[in-house]
């Protein structure tokens, strides 16, 4: 008896939308996930100086201490400037092909 796959939906970490609810879906390790929408929210907030609280980017692993700022989503998922940059740049690389 052959049973039907399901697909695997994926949910971004920060906003908990459906990959089929946003243009983009930007995938790190362990299961965290960043959309387009998040993205363009994220990078037009200019972060200021932060408090150390020893935390690190859960799409790379750098600590708090080795980027310019991180940014604490819901269920404490992270990202830093530099993965921000990189998803800016994945996202506008696929806008332009």
């Amino acid at each position: 008896m052959m049973s039907k796959s399901r697909r695997q939906t994926y949910v971004c970490s920060f906003c908990d939308k459906q990959q089929d609810q946003v243009q983009r879906l930007i995938a790190g390790p362990r299961n965290v996930y960043i959309c387009d929408e998040c993205i363009a929210e994220i990078s037009t907030g200019a972060e200021g100086p932060q408090e150390e609280r020893g935390l690190r980017c859960s799409f790379c692993g750098k600590k708090q201490r080795q980027v310019q700022y991180l940014t604490v989503g819901p269920n404490g998922v992270t990202i830093c400037s530099e993965c921000i940059s990189l998803c800016q740049e994945i996202i506008a690389e696929k806008q332009h092909h």
